[in-house]
């Protein structure tokens, strides 16, 4: 684990977290990102905590890039971006694994670290909030029409129920609503249930959060 945090009482934090879950991790601690450059035999895989705060997007991409680019397997983790929220979705689509806000807590790093772990981009529901709070027309993607079925079962995966969870609620079989849920990916261009929201937020149909 590579944390690289200027607050180093928030950088113990951190770790104690990690050992209630991983005890045999291991630390490299870092106040700039700059000051770590992993060699590629180091270790298996990288999880790389990475406070960002003040610093410019583009510093923020570059060192995304770069992390990326290792032949050693690297899950990024961004937390505490001090500019307006919406701008953090370029990370995402950079393939960082996670964001969390500054003042997320040991109940957010776990869940965190499991969605990860079970190969899910994680988002934390505040900023999930905040972001389909903005209408911005530059930050989304407009949808295509969707039926008032690809309507519901939208805002049903946006609300934070699984496929099979809808199936049930919907009296439909599970494998009716992995298509429907494909067919409203495809007409909104999107790739993700983020992203979706998104899409969704520019419609003129309720969502659920």
């Amino acid at each position: 684990m590579v944390i690289v945090d200027d607050r180093p009482m928030f950088r113990a934090g951190i770790k104690s977290t990690i050992r209630s879950i991983l005890s045999q991790s291991q630390f490299s601690e870092h106040s700039k990102l700059n000051e770590f450059v992993p060699a590629q035999s180091e270790a298996r895989s990288f999880y790389f905590l990475i406070q960002v705060g003040d610093a410019s997007d583009k510093a923020i991409m570059n060192n995304i890039r770069a992390l990326k680019s290792l032949k050693t397997p690297c899950k990024i983790i961004l937390y505490d971006y001090n500019r307006p929220i919406q701008y953090i979705l370029p990370f995402l689509k950079e393939k960082i694994d996670a964001y969390l806000p500054g003042d997320f807590g040991e109940g957010d790093l776990k869940e965190c670290l499991m969605s990860i772990a079970a190969g899910r981009i994680y988002v934390d529901t505040q900023t999930v909030v905040e972001l389909l709070s903005i209408k911005g027309k530059g930050y989304w993607r407009k949808r295509r029409d969707l039926t008032p079925t690809e309507v519901r079962v939208a805002n049903l995966l946006v609300s934070g129920l699984s496929p099979s969870l809808i199936a049930k609620e919907m009296h439909r079989k599970a494998s009716t609503i992995s298509s429907i849920k494909s067919n409203i990916f495809r007409k909104t261009m999107v790739t993700n249930v983020l992203d979706l929201a998104g899409a969704m937020g520019n419609s003129a149909t309720g969502m659920r959060v």
